[in-house]
């Protein structure tokens, strides 16, 4: 009963005009920040250990606009129940059509590695979208099970295939001619880590599957580069990562590499209430 209560009350809010639903996201900025003060160390020290350099009211400033910007992306995603094609289409641009074109119509399929980095739910519909491949997004549950059904649910409307980030390497490798996107800035489970990379001054742990199934099926990696353009409206551009002669682990440097630059760029359109660095390289 409380999972259809749920899902009710997100479609009616869903059908609300971004317009006002912005208004709603200032007073749930409101909340979150000063009431709930929602993982607001978690957040602090994040910032503090990227930035070593910037001062404190540098620190709470990107904290203070980063909180705000996600709860943009928060009447986004709800919004997202109910977004049309065109109008996604319309608030999502995309920069390079010809190298969409060139993806499209590899017969060897590709990789896409994303971030959670402005409204990373609307780039994967919109991926879904404007290729006429199917697409496998690899998603980390939730645990909240009712959340995680109803994300997923959306996540789906545009003919999206989310995959289980534990069955996404099988999946992959047996539907290689396909689409995999894969989110590049979540952490790995402590039992999974075994590759390190220097990110935001930080000996980070990453995923290394995307590297090793590019390489076992011969697939191109790509970046996507997921720009905000103003409240509502992004951009999306694809850069190819390039392979050639590299040691193992050098693809995957490279396209944290490029997640680094977009946050070093705009630091408030990252998703800094992640426990990202729960697990510390040992010396």
């Amino acid at each position: 009963m409380r999972k259809v209560l749920i899902k009710v009350l997100i479609l009616i809010l869903s059908k609300i005009p971004l317009f006002f639903l912005f208004k709603i996201s200032r007073i749930l900025y409101f909340i979150t920040y000063y009431i709930f003060k929602y993982r607001k160390n978690i957040v602090y020290n994040n910032l503090k250990r990227s930035f070593p350099k910037k001062d404190n009211s540098q620190i709470i400033n990107i904290q203070k606009n980063s909180i705000k910007h996600f709860c943009d992306i928060i009447v986004e995603i709800i919004y997202s129940f109910s977004i049309s094609k065109n109008e996604l289409i319309k608030r999502v641009k995309i920069k390079n059509k010809k190298i969409f074109k060139e993806i499209d119509s590899n017969l060897n399929g590709s990789i896409l590695i994303g971030a959670h980095y402005n409204n990373w739910e609307w780039m994967g519909l919109l991926l879904s979208v404007y290729f006429s491949k199917k697409i496998n997004f690899a998603y980390k549950p939730l645990s909240n099970k009712i959340l995680n059904e109803i994300l997923l649910q959306s996540r789906k409307r545009f003919d999206g295939n989310p995959i289980n980030m534990k069955d996404f390497a099988r999946v992959t490798l047996e539907d290689s001619k396909n689409l995999s996107v894969f989110l590049c800035d979540q952490s790995p489970r402590k039992k999974e880590i075994n590759f390190f990379c220097d990110f935001l001054n930080q000996k980070t742990p990453v995923y290394i599957g995307p590297e090793k199934i590019s390489i076992k099926k011969k697939q191109d990696i790509y970046f996507i580069i997921l720009k905000k353009i103003k409240r509502g409206y992004y951009e999306i551009d694809l850069k190819k990562i390039k392979k050639n002669n590299l040691n193992f682990g050098e693809i995957t440097k490279l396209h944290v590499k490029e997640l680094e630059k977009l946050i070093l760029n705009n630091p408030n359109h990252w998703l800094w209430t992640h426990r990202r660095w729960k697990f510390q390289k040992k010396i």
